[in-house]
């Protein structure tokens, strides 16, 4: 698994172009050819704002918010394609020519979507009433009672016509019965109106595919042009130049100086410097290569985009992610099926879009790619751990010798490491704490490690010593007993050796209770406790100005309690583990009951259960370990992503 990715995001540079305004377009069209240059709002008191780039941009983005709009509502996955050149004399022609073609295509999904809202304001009325259908007009409702009342006073024998209660009640049974018609006449017309709302989206859509060329080629040339007019939107003009001004990352700044000095240099000039961080936020730009690290890298995103100055994780993520999800999710059955399904919403959408249309999903987006890239990620890792514990959609076949995992275990004449099996889960569950523990203990102290180099990375060398390192030191003398012991006892191969070693070292470094021996490490707690009193304090006199007594021991006390907790967190990775096991095997117990015909029913929904539930959940709890536990304890997450110009379509400026 290649991991190559930076770990820091790249320098920033700032670039400032001036050059006469007869040039500007061709600049641009330069710029956004380029695409490693994101414009910057001009600071500088140079002309003004250039006003008609503004318009411009407000009318494209209309038109795109527009188009995606019905992309939507017809359940389109439409990319951008780049189509034919688009020649024109300059940016404000090609915002015409884009929103010309824009509006050819708006009107005929309007002309869809007009009569799909006539029709669901049908259905609304015809809805009111099947909710409240006695809430007719008072002069039906009085036709009603009058015409049954008529009725009812014929059949009504003579001695009990002038009894007024019981001609009310047999108008009221008349009423009921009426407005039990108007509920039946209300629900068939609803399905007719359902029926037509449905074949108007079908017919909307056979034209969107029938068009699909002239679609994406369109919204590409909307996308390319909004680009273009927010390069110029945010520079500025006066009556013969127009400056602009836009950062360029390290990894591309050779390239586009280059390119654009040899454009300017007969025209006008180009200045560049390195972005002073202390003056400035420039956006972040992280080169990813590799596909893990960049799923890896957007999830990360996911919690915020990292700061321009500080340790990126990515690569480390790509490692941790799947490595952690592995111990929850071990069964390489399902492990399989995630890797197939995250491979079909990457690479056969048509097919992935089939099956899991009845789940919700009705088109393809970014995110969908992303959700597959994650699902192949961290399946592909479940396949090992579902071989270590011999699990293959469930114990039922995971334990037999249907499973090859057993032939391969059964072959070296030992029982699979991290099996629950009935005659091993006592020991499995003991075995998968301590794992789970000394899983946080490095994954913890990982990121307090990345927490001291961020602090020096932004000049704060104090807090890196005061602040940060005492509270890893803390970590690292409560975990450390559990984590020696499991890797002691050969990585809890030797369940009793590994409780052996584990309460021996805890009675050693930390402390006794029954013989009352304290030690080396339970010191160095306690030390590392009032060190990290010492940073709260100057950290908040760094914020506030002063630091109160209360505070620093109410922060003390809570940091004791995150260290307990923050590490007991991580024996989630066991319980997920034994849910994901138990789960299944509930429901064999159940069926077993029941005979063979309701063994298979129940086992077959179980692993579908399971799959799509725990798969889920694992990853969830996935997050919360990188987010909470982890990112705590050094992510900025104060920046923004870089987003430069680029071109969708080709579009040439003569």
């Amino acid at each position: 698994m290649c991991l190559k990715a930076a770990l820091f995001p790249d320098r920033m540079f700032k670039v400032r172009v001036v050059v006469p305004k007869d040039s500007a377009d061709k600049l641009v069209e330069k710029i956004v050819n380029l695409g490693s240059y994101e414009p910057a709002e001009a600071k500088v008191e140079f002309g003004a704002p250039i006003e008609w780039a503004r318009r411009d941009l407000l009318v494209i983005m209309d038109h795109i918010n527009k188009l995606e709009q019905y992309f939507e509502f017809f359940e389109l996955s439409v990319e951008p394609e780049m189509g034919e050149p688009v020649k024109v004399k300059s940016w404000e022609e090609a915002a015409k020519v884009a929103a010309e073609r824009a509006k050819k295509i708006e009107d005929e999904f309007e002309k869809y979507t007009s009569r799909i809202k006539e029709i669901e304001a049908k259905m609304f009325d015809v809805s009111t009433l099947i909710s409240k259908p006695a809430e007719l007009p008072k002069d039906v409702v009085e036709k009603l009672k009058e015409t049954f009342n008529l009725i009812i006073s014929r059949e009504i024998p003579a001695e009990l016509r002038k009894d007024l209660a019981v001609v009310d009640l047999a108008a009221k049974e008349a009423l009921k019965i009426s407005t039990e018609i108007v509920r039946k006449v209300a629900l068939e017309l609803l399905r007719l109106l359902e029926e037509e709302k449905k074949f108007l989206i079908e017919e909307a859509k056979a034209w969107a595919s029938d068009y699909e060329i002239e679609i994406s080629n369109t919204y590409a040339l909307l996308l390319s042009v909004k680009n273009a007019l927010e390069v110029l939107s945010k520079g500025r003009e006066s009556d013969y130049f127009v400056y602009l001004e836009g950062y360029v990352p390290e990894s591309f700044f050779k390239n586009t100086l280059k390119a654009l000095k040899d454009y300017v240099a007969s025209v006008g000039f180009a200045l560049v410097h390195m972005v002073d961080y202390d003056s400035e936020k420039p956006p972040t730009y992280v080169k990813v290569e590799s596909q893990s690290a960049k799923t890896a890298y957007d999830v990360e995103n996911i919690y915020g985009p990292p700061d321009p100055r500080e340790f990126v994780p990515a690569a480390i993520m790509a490692f941790t992610l799947p490595f952690i999800y592995m111990f929850m999710f071990p069964d390489w059955g399902h492990a399989l099926v995630l890797v197939l399904f995250g491979w079909g919403l990457v690479n056969r959408k048509g097919w992935a879009l089939a099956v899991f249309r009845p789940f919700g999903l009705r088109r393809f987006t970014r995110g969908t790619e992303f959700l597959g890239r994650i699902m192949m990620l961290v399946g592909t890792a479940s396949i090992i751990t579902g071989w270590l514990s011999a699990e293959f959609f469930g114990p039922l076949i995971g334990e037999s010798a249907v499973d090859p995992a057993m032939w391969l275990w059964g072959a070296l004449g030992m029982a699979p490491p991290l099996s629950f099996g009935l005659e091993h889960l006592g020991d499995t569950v003991i075995k998968y704490v301590l794992l789970s523990i000394t899983i946080g203990y490095f994954h913890l102290l990982i990121g307090f490690l990345i927490g001291i180099l961020n602090e020096l990375r932004f000049g704060r060398p104090w807090k890196a010593l005061h602040y940060v390192f005492p509270f890893m030191l803390m970590y690292a003398t409560a975990g450390a007993p559990f984590a020696a012991g499991f890797i002691a006892s050969g990585f809890g191969s030797d369940i009793e050796q590994m409780m052996y070693l584990t309460g021996l070292y805890f009675n050693e470094w930390m402390f006794n209770l029954k013989t009352g021996h304290i030690g080396p490490l339970f010191v160095l707690f306690v030390i590392a406790l009032l060190w990290r009193g010492y940073g709260i304090k100057l950290e908040l006199e760094h914020e506030h100005g002063r630091a109160q007594a209360s505070i620093v021991g109410m922060e003390m006390f809570d940091n004791f309690l995150l260290v307990i907790s923050n590490i007991i967190s991580y024996v989630r990775i066991m319980a997920l583990a034994l849910a994901h096991w138990g789960l299944v095997f509930a429901f064999q117990v159940i069926g077993e009951i029941g005979g063979p015909v309701l063994l298979a029913i129940l086992y077959v929904l179980a692993n579908i259960m399971v799959i799509m539930l725990e798969g889920l959940v694992s990853f969830i709890h996935n997050l919360r370990l990188h987010f909470y536990e982890w990112f705590t304890k050094f992510y900025i997450d104060r920046g923004k992503l870089f987003e430069p110009a680029v071109q969708y379509t080709k579009i040439i400026i003569e």
